[in-house]
């Protein structure tokens, strides 16, 4: 008799749910999804490793992890390790780089340090409107 972990239960019936769900449908490309939060952490910290990448992406969008890869912790490490050497286009740019080269790029990157300046700039003007804003309605 086949003993099942916890994690093969719920990736059977993550796959029932899924299939009941979408039925003949074009099922979504999670990994796809993933990739785009997996570019959002490199954005939000230029410079991260692959561990500490690994962690924000598990923190931050779990649901997406579990829908690509599943619930198996060890597996899922794996893959998302693979990830982090696979190639992704920056949307904006549509430039491609693996997501370790995007962090590195974003984090030395003359023109791309630049632009975090510049975003983080704005970002400090607009606090300064709603502290003005806040100050004035009282």
């Amino acid at each position: 008799m086949a003993k099942y972990t916890t994690g093969d239960l719920c990736d059977t019936l993550n796959q029932f749910n899924y299939d009941n769900w979408f039925g003949e449908e074009e099922a979504p490309d999670f990994v796809e999804e993933l990739k785009a939060c997996a570019f959002n952490i490199v954005r939000e910290n230029p410079g991260i490793d692959r561990s500490g990448w690994i962690d924000l992406l598990i923190q931050q969008y779990p649901s997406e992890v579990v829908d690509a890869y599943g619930t198996n912790p060890g597996e899922v490490y794996h893959d998302l390790s693979d990830l982090w050497e696979m190639e992704y286009s920056d949307p904006e740019t549509h430039e491609w780089n693996s997501f370790a080269g995007w962090s590195e790029y974003l984090a030395t990157d003359p023109d791309a340090l630049q632009e975090q300046l510049e975003r983080a700039k704005e970002r400090i003007r607009e606090l300064e409107r709603e502290i003005a804003l806040l100050k004035a309605s009282k």
